[in-house]
């Protein structure tokens, strides 16, 4: 449980986290805040809501493929995107060949060629039980954005099992259980990718803070960016105060506004009312 929030701006990639760790089996909150983000290069990170093991094992797997395909870091966001699906990929036949390949006797490459050439080794047991596979419980549903900058601009994908989507041409995404409730908070603010850096970062420093309401959603938050000169970085914690002060402004100003909003509509009302009840005195004296 988490949220987590990235969008492009003029120059780059803003990301926004939460902290707080979230058993997945009993809901128990842990103390020691957690990094949900992961750098692939000074361009390229990953922001994971779900199991953190197996965001961190599918992370560190996409590296392993990412160094022998490309010895010389010359990938793209899309290629970092493919390696980390592929890494999936991996991750879940280890299990199969763990949870069900096992009983039989047989290794991944054993099944698959086996497959392939139409023996007898594979069943039809074997098929359904790894076609009804799924991962362990905490483990999938998985969420994943893959965000960064190459040669063709700014990028983000949005990774799920067995699904992926380009959300450049949204310019945000955001995953985890508070999801809705920052891109609802995005949609309403009309976010565009040609806004500045401050105003990118305070927009999605918003949706976050409004995604707090979700149970797990915790309140500490790591402010970070992607600059097409300059690489990745972080905001130092010590400026994070100054986003909470002018966010709690900009709050108290909407909650006057609506208050006032409310009185307004309050008094035409009774104007109305009063209208109503002199037409319909002098309805009566007509008559």
């Amino acid at each position: 449980m988490t949220v987590c929030i990235a969008a492009i701006y003029n120059k780059g990639i803003v990301a926004i986290t939460d902290m707080q760790r979230t058993d997945m089996v009993s809901g128990q909150i842990h103390e020691a805040p957690v990094s949900k983000i992961y750098q692939f290069s000074p361009k390229i990170i990953a922001l994971f809501a779900g199991d953190l093991s197996l965001q961190s094992e599918l992370c560190e797997d996409a590296t392993r493929i990412l160094q022998e395909r490309f010895p010389t870091d010359d990938f793209t966001v899309k290629t970092v995107l493919e390696c980390f699906i592929d890494a999936h990929k991996e991750a879940r036949q280890q299990r199969i060949s763990i949870n069900i390949l096992g009983d039989y006797g047989l290794t991944w490459d054993e099944y698959k060629e086996g497959q392939k050439r139409r023996s007898g080794i594979v069943n039809d047991a074997i098929l359904r039980r790894i076609e009804s596979f799924v991962m362990p419980w905490g483990e999938d549903p998985f969420e994943t954005i893959i965000a960064g900058i190459d040669e063709e601009g700014s990028h983000i994908w949005l990774v799920t099992p067995g699904d992926k989507r380009h959300c450049s041409d949204v310019a945000f995404a955001a995953i985890g259980s508070g999801a809705l409730v920052a891109d609802w908070e995005m949609k309403k603010a009309l976010y565009s990718k040609h806004l500045p850096l401050h105003e990118a970062t305070f927009v999605a420093f918003t949706a976050k803070a409004r995604a707090e309401i979700f149970e797990g959603v915790g309140s500490p938050t790591v402010v970070s960016a992607i600059n097409q000169e300059t690489g990745f970085g972080v905001l130092s914690p010590s400026d994070l105060p100054l986003l909470y002060q002018q966010y709690n402004e900009m709050d108290d100003k909407i909650k006057i506004t609506e208050m006032l909003a409310r009185a307004e509509r309050r008094v035409l009302d009774v104007i109305d009312n009063e209208k109503t009840n002199q037409q319909d005195r002098a309805d009566e004296g007509v008559a």
